[in-house]
Parts: structure tokens; sequence; C-alpha cells
């Protein structure tokens, strides 16, 4: 069974070695079977031209999968010939000319239809006209009739077969490609998504920690310089430094323990949101900057990640103009409107100088993903007047 399997295999990967075989098979059966034959009867043409004829009925048979339109209509073509010149053959045609019928049918292209009608009705042709000539007039229309009908059902029956195989190799070949493309699909998928987490990840490392962090550099430069003259500045600093190191800490472990609970990980429970905007405020004016606050159309609940995106924009706005402009004026604008919420700040510093190709470096880009993920709009540049202006909509449906 080994062997069997093997060469099986084998034929199956070459399919040219397999067919070349068949066709040397059945070359050497019409070769020993028609030397007797012809020895007793010999052709009423020159063997040579019988023996290659006979050898154009069989030959191509090698090629039957690559050519097999070609191969049907040559073997017809032979086979017309060999009746012809009623040259005995054994009735090789029997089997060549079925064979390349269903080889056609099975690996043909869009003419395989063509060429197997061509086939059919030329072969038909030749067998009506050799039984009537051979028979009486009614005896050989009847047995033209029948031998038209049989052959009919088998030419038929052996189409339909090729047909049949050429449609479930087809649906097989079908079916893998689309295996393929899905386990593609599913790779990049699964690469975007991991991506996707990547980006989420350090966005809200960044948003966690720049705040603090900026403010925590900024109150201890400032201790520092009114150490000496001013230990109570000083002092009121270092607490400073201390609340927003322990805010730091524990957002940074809320953030840990969402990303480790796997049924967290979509949501967006205990984050910050405006409702935090006011001790967001007190922390900016105790390090110096001058907030004011102004919020028109009516104030109300909004979705979860609305909420989030919005504090998180206004915290990286307020601590860019806190790292950049230094201790100026803020103002932060919110506006309630029916399906949207919109956020203006702008601080009165310098702005940003033709030198600075980037002076908010990522958090600029983390505020423009956030807009981006709810299909809002995102602007920032130097305002007309002088300052930095940060512009977002983020729509509140959707």
């Amino acid at each position: 069974m080994t062997l069997f399997k093997t060469v099986g295999a084998v034929i199956g990967r070459y399919p040219l070695l397999g067919d070349g075989l068949l066709a040397l098979v059945l070359a050497l059966s019409a070769f020993f079977g028609l030397r007797d034959l012809w020895a007793a009867v010999p052709p009423p043409v020159n063997p040579i031209l019988a023996a290659s004829l006979v050898a154009i009925e069989i030959v191509p048979i090698a090629w039957r999968r690559i050519f097999p339109s070609i191969v049907v209509l040559t073997i017809m073509a032979a086979a017309i010939a060999l009746q012809m010149l009623n040259v005995q053959e054994m009735n090789l045609i029997g089997i060549t000319f079925l064979l390349s019928l269903f080889s056609a049918a099975a690996y043909g292209g869009k003419r395989r239809n063509i060429a197997c009608a061509v086939g059919v009705v030329a072969l038909w042709a030749i067998i009506i006209y050799k039984v009537v000539q051979s028979g009486a007039a009614e005896f050989g229309l009847i047995l033209a009739i029948y031998n038209v009908v049989w052959n009919l059902i088998i030419f038929l029956g052996i189409w339909w077969l090729g047909n049949t195989l050429r449609k479930s190799r087809e649906q097989t070949a079908q079916l893998r490609e689309q295996t393929e493309q899905l386990v593609r699909e599913r790779e990049q998928n699964a690469r975007r998504a991991i991506l996707d987490e990547r980006v989420r990840i350090a966005r809200e490392l960044h948003d966690v920690l720049a705040h603090h962090v900026s403010v925590m550099g900024i109150q201890a430069g400032a201790a520092r310089q009114v150490l000496k003259q001013f230990p109570e500045k000083a002092l009121n600093s270092l607490s400073l430094i201390e609340s927003s190191s322990r805010q730091a800490v524990a957002e940074l472990y809320r953030l840990l323990d969402l990303l480790r609970d796997e049924k967290q990980v979509e949501t967006l429970t205990s984050q910050p949101g405006l409702w935090q905007l006011e001790k967001l405020v007190a922390d900016m004016r105790d390090s110096g900057l001058q907030v004011q606050i102004k919020i028109e159309g009516e104030k109300r609940d909004i979705p979860q990640a609305v909420d989030l995106s919005a504090y998180r924009i206004v915290e990286e706005a307020l601590t860019n103009t806190l790292k950049h402009a230094g201790q100026v004026k803020a103002t932060v604008s919110l506006d309630f409107q029916n399906d949207s919420l919109l956020l203006d700040i702008l601080d009165t510093g310098k702005g940003v100088s033709n030198q600075e190709k980037s002076p908010r470096g990522k958090g600029l880009i983390g505020m423009r993903e956030r807009v981006k993920l709810l299909k809002g709009e995102f602007w920032a540049g130097n305002a007309p007047g002088g300052g930095f202006h940060v512009r977002a909509r983020l729509p509140l449906a959707g």
C-alpha cells in the first residue's frame, strides 16, 4: 500500500508523468495488437501512414490536462481519417476519444464546450455515414439512429463526470483561497489589534504621567529657587510635589489594574472625567498657572469615552502651557451643544516660534488621536492675538 501511495503522490504532483505513462501503455497495446491484426488483414493504405494516424490518435493523451481542447480535436481528426480510410484500429477511439472528452470537460478552458461539441458532432457524422453505407437503407438508418442515441448517452455521461470533477476542483481551490485569505486577514487584524493596544497604552501612560511629572518638575525648580529666602513657599511647592506624585502613582496603579483585568480591558471604569476639572484647575493654579473656566450650553451627562477624552485634552493642553509658556493665563471653554462638545483652551503665552517644529511633542499627537477615535475635529496652533490655541469638537452620539 505504501508503494501505491507513493506512486499516486508522484503522479498527482507530476500529472504529465502519469499521462505519459498512460499514453505509453496504450501505444504498446496498440503496437502488439495491430501487429498481429495487420499481419492477417493488411490495412488498405500504406502501413506507415496507418501507424502514424494511430499514433496521432494515442500520443496526445500525454498532454490531455495541459492542452485538453487541442487534444480532443486532434484525436477526433485522426479517428475520422482512420474511419474514412477503412483502417482497422481495434476500436482505440473508444478509449482515447472518451478519455480526451473527459479531460476537456474536466481541465479545459472557456472553449472546452466548443471543442467537445465539434468532436462529438464530427464522430456522429462519420458513424452515421459508415452505418448507412454498410447496411440496407431502412436497416442502416435504424442502426444509425441507435448508434447516435447510444453514443449520445455515453458522451453526455463522460462530459458530466468531467464537468463535475472540474466544479469540485474549482470549489476546493476557492475554499482553499478563502481559507488562506481568512488566515491572512486574521493575522492582519491581530497585528492591528496589538498595534492599537500599544498605542492606547502609550497614550494612557503619557496622559497619566506627563501632567503630574511636569507639575513636579516645575514645583521642584520653584522650591530650589526660593528655598533659602522663602522657606514657606518652598514647603508649599514640596507639598504639591508630594500630592502630584501620589496622584501619579494612584492613576498608574489604576491603569495597570485595568490592563491586567481581562473583563475590564475594554471598559473605562474609574477613569477621570470633566467632574475632576475643578481639581485639575486648582492644581494648575497652585503651580502658578492662572486658569479660568467658561461653560456654555446646558451641562449634562455625556458618554464616558467623550468625558475621558475631553478631560485628557484639557489636562494635556494646560500641562503644555505650564511647561512651555510658564506662569501665564489660560482659558478653558466648554460649549455643550446638541450633538457635540466644543473645547477651546487658549493661553496668553508666546505661542510656537518658527524654529519649534513640535513644541508639544507627543501630547498633541495623543490629543489628535483621541479626537480621531471619536470621529471629531481637532486643531492646534498659534492664536491670532498671541498665545497657543487648542480646539476640539467631540461628537456626543455614535
